[in-house]
């Protein structure tokens, strides 16, 4: 059954809706694993049954949809807030996914090697239509958000680069090829998206793992080295995107320049997004405890001195931590951040001893995300939400299984000291 997680991550780029898709195969089948007996124990066999931390974790990951869901009851528009809400429900499924997983029992380089075949092929697809002359083709064709598209190739590029990096757990060279093809077609997709978020994202996530992989073999020679390194691939970043960057630059300064007189200024994306953000923390101030509910809306805050859905038509604030400020005030923050430092206790600390691979994926995984959420939509898309609920499903039964393999040999080992 492990080859339903190696189907999925093979079409999770090249069809349309496959991410979803799979997130309720999954937990379809997670439900079907519960209450047939005979899946059941095959499911929980090799992982010593379901425990406590499992659904704490679970209730960790589930607490987005149900404050979405709670907070909502004091939202100004009940449906909006529910509507909201409805956008996290992925968060709920985590733990049908997990049983699902349990019985399947993926195999984790298995996994990533097709996830790797699925950037490769998109990426040499999209490296085909940029020099056909059509950019956005992929796009078109799938109907996808480019900031979303960039969103998923950026969590999918991270975790190759952390597999790429950490060869000597997966002692198969072709593989690492393999993930670094991927990596590249990754680096591809991303150029095509136009988007410096998840450009710049990437370059921070090459960046910090690579000075982890460096840490006890840094003198002043490689110091320097690492350092011009660096300075090279931020060079090389801003030139192959030079263009966004200088835009970027322009609308900040049109917003400064004219923010209040001239509704161009709003018209762009990062004015746009200054405007967003400008709004969001007035409303943050004037709702600080427990927010103004899930649902709010930029233009919603026309009190606060918003223009309105014609000049901001915009769904959500463009930062998942101004969203969460707005939606939820300081209740739903430090819930959140309770629930994020369980979800690194348990799932990248604890695991470290156990496989740094696996504690690098957990971590980067929630990295990754965490930058995309910085100033773009985050989890707010179903795509990405169903994404994050599967890739943490999946490291975390590779961990419980490896877990309890060892938990038997130590076992076995004190059983023969015994005798």
């Amino acid at each position: 059954m492990h080859i339903l997680a190696t189907i999925y991550f093979s079409l999770y780029l090249t069809v349309r809706h496959a991410s979803e898709v799979g997130l309720l195969l999954f937990a379809v089948l997670g439900l079907c694993v519960l209450v047939v007996p005979s899946m059941r124990v095959r499911a929980f066999a090799s992982v010593s049954g379901w425990q406590k931390r499992d659904t704490l974790v679970a209730f960790a990951l589930s607490s987005v949809f149900i404050f979405k869901l709670v907070s909502s009851t004091w939202s100004a528009s009940l449906q909006l807030g529910l509507n909201n809400a409805l956008w996290h429900a992925h968060f709920a499924a985590w733990p049908l996914v997990v049983v699902a997983l349990m019985y399947c029992k993926p195999k984790l380089n298995h996994a990533l090697t097709a996830l790797a075949v699925s950037l490769v092929i998109t990426g040499l697809w999209t490296l085909a239509t940029l020099f056909a002359g059509k950019p956005h083709f992929y796009v078109a064709v799938y109907k996808i958000n480019l900031g979303v598209l960039a969103e998923l190739v950026l969590v999918s590029a991270s975790l190759l680069l952390v597999a790429a990096s950490t060869a000597s757990d997966i002692k198969l060279t072709w593989q690492t090829v393999l993930y670094s093809a991927g990596v590249l077609g990754a680096l591809v997709i991303l150029y095509s998206t136009h988007r410096r978020t998840e450009w710049i994202g990437f370059f921070i996530v090459i960046c910090s793992l690579g000075a982890w992989h460096i840490r006890h073999k840094l003198n002043w020679f490689r110091g320097v080295f690492a350092l011009t390194l660096v300075i090279f691939l931020a060079a090389a970043l801003i030139y192959f995107r030079h263009d966004r960057f200088i835009t970027a630059y322009k609308e900040i300064i049109l917003y400064i320049t004219h923010f209040g007189t001239d509704s161009s200024a709003i018209a762009t994306s990062v004015g746009a997004r200054l405007e967003m953000y400008r709004l969001g923390l007035i409303a943050f101030w004037h709702n600080p405890f427990f927010g103004m509910g899930a649902g709010v809306r930029p233009y919603l805050l026309q009190a606060y001195g918003g223009l309105g859905e014609a000049q901001l038509p915009h769904r959500h604030f463009h930062s998942e931590y101004l969203q969460t400020l707005v939606e939820g005030g300081i209740v739903w923050a430090t819930i959140l951040l309770f629930a994020i430092r369980y979800w690194f206790k348990k799932a990248v600390f604890e695991v470290w001893a156990t496989s740094q691979s696996l504690a690098l994926l957990a971590a980067y995984l929630s990295i990754s995300f965490m930058l995309a959420g910085s100033i773009s939509a985050g989890l707010v898309y179903g795509p990405a939400n169903a994404t994050l609920v599967i890739f943490s499903a999946l490291i975390w039964v590779c961990f419980r299984q490896l877990h309890t393999a060892d938990d038997d040999v130590e076992d076995n080992h004190t059983i023969k000291l015994e005798r």
